[in-house]
């Protein structure tokens, strides 16, 4: 199947699926503004560390996030937070250490929110409560079609999809004719969307060739004239 034929239904519903429930907790959290935190952070600030405390949860309300982890000597990149997503969930109900590091990718609006401010709004709010539920089970729904995305379609598939999508978080670009960069390693793009470094690299090259990508010192380009005219449309409303 064709890139293009299910692009649609790959980003709504598997690579984003987060933006409607994202209103209300971000309603919730500005109305308890005394209790969490917002945090206008810079690309490249580390958010949380691996191995510390996960005596908070964080709530990203734009930019981009990357959560990483240490693998045999080396760091993988295990998955981009996008704006409406609550983050460092993971261990934060456990209590555990957390087993993930998150930096900022893009220039970012952060809230943070300690363990007992959260818990105490999750008890007086039941649409809270509602709402954190959806995204647990979206980020499950969202997990599946992940591997139903790196079973069934290339690699190329992979590429312009996740490229096109992180794009469309990012607003308007600064370079005419471009979506906006995204800030990403090769070696980061491979982690994400499954493949090896090698196999991404050769990809890419052959997707610059047709023109659909552009690589730039960790950063990739796509012109706007290639992406379908839904991710056009919300970049320009972003």
């Amino acid at each position: 199947m064709p890139w293009e034929s299910h692009y649609q239904y790959v980003t709504t519903d598997t690579l984003n699926p987060f933006r409607d429930s994202s209103s209300v907790l971000k309603t919730h959290l500005l109305a308890n503004s005394a209790s969490f935190e917002l945090r206008f952070m810079r690309r490249g600030t580390g958010v949380f560390e691996e191995g510390t405390p996960s005596d908070r949860i964080f709530f990203l309300s734009s930019g981009l996030v990357k959560l990483m982890r240490a693998d045999s000597g080396r760091t993988v990149l295990v998955g981009i937070v996008r704006p409406g997503e609550l983050f460092g969930d993971q261990d934060f109900f456990s209590g555990d250490l957390r087993e993930s590091r998150a930096e900022v990718l893009t220039d970012a609006e952060v809230f943070s929110i300690p363990r007992e401010a959260f818990m105490r709004a999750l008890e007086e709010s039941p649409d809270l409560w509602r709402e954190v539920a959806l995204q647990l089970a979206n980020r499950t729904r969202s997990l599946e079609r992940q591997v139903e995305l790196v079973t069934l379609h290339s690699v190329e598939d992979r590429i312009l999809l996740q490229l096109k999508d992180l794009a469309g978080q990012l607003g308007a670009s600064p370079i005419p004719g471009f979506m906006a960069p995204v800030p990403l390693s090769q070696s980061e793009l491979a982690s994400l969307i499954g493949a090896t470094r090698e196999t991404t690299s050769m990809t890419l090259n052959q997707l610059r060739r047709r023109g659909l990508v552009q690589m730039k010192r960790r950063c990739l380009l796509i012109p706007v004239a290639s992406a379908p005219a839904a991710v056009v449309a919300a970049t320009q409303a972003a």
